[in-house]
């Protein structure tokens, strides 16, 4: 699973940070996953974003806390990426599986973070929140579409389609 992006406090990352501590407990109680559950975060803070900056570090703690316990570490893995920036991103986004989205509605501006993991193949699990409702009506209305036929006869919405696909690739630049 993974983050990568600034951290804002809508985002809600520290709703993440819970899910660890409840998987760490749940390792330490016993229950052991049948594979290592990996978790990506490559964000930053402004430097007056005090709680942003606590978020990170109560996930830095937890990557030492994982890292440095016998029970959890062959489990469980936390990985905070040291300057995260356009480089890294590159690196981690195509190897992502599932991309949380959960920022609290009408507070996303856009999520083109977003689209990126999606573009990769990324399952997405977030609010109807920024780019998840233009991307949720883009599938729709292509998956609308069921045959070629169909397609050559709504030609005008595959128009719309293919614009919207290219002003997105625009934005992935």
């Amino acid at each position: 699973m993974g983050k990568q992006r600034r951290l804002h406090e809508y985002k809600r990352q520290q709703l993440n940070a819970l899910y660890i501590i409840r998987k760490y407990l749940e390792i330490k109680e016993g229950h052991k996953p049948s594979k290592t559950v990996t978790f990506i975060f490559g964000a930053k803070a402004a430097p007056a974003y005090v709680i942003a900056k606590d978020i990170i570090h109560l996930l830095l703690c937890l990557q030492e806390l994982i890292k440095n316990d016998p029970d959890a570490a062959p489990y469980m893995k936390l990985i905070m990426v040291e300057n995260y920036n356009v480089s890294a991103a590159e690196k981690l986004i195509p190897a992502c599986d599932i991309s949380e989205q959960i920022s609290l509605a009408s507070k996303e501006a856009s999520g083109t973070g977003n689209m990126k993991f999606m573009l990769n193949g990324a399952v997405t699990l977030g609010t109807m929140d920024g780019a998840n409702v233009e991307i949720c009506d883009l599938v729709v209305m292509i998956t609308s579409i069921s045959s070629v036929s169909q397609a050559r006869k709504s030609s005008s919405i595959m128009k719309k389609a293919i614009t919207i696909l290219k002003q997105f690739m625009k934005t992935m630049k």
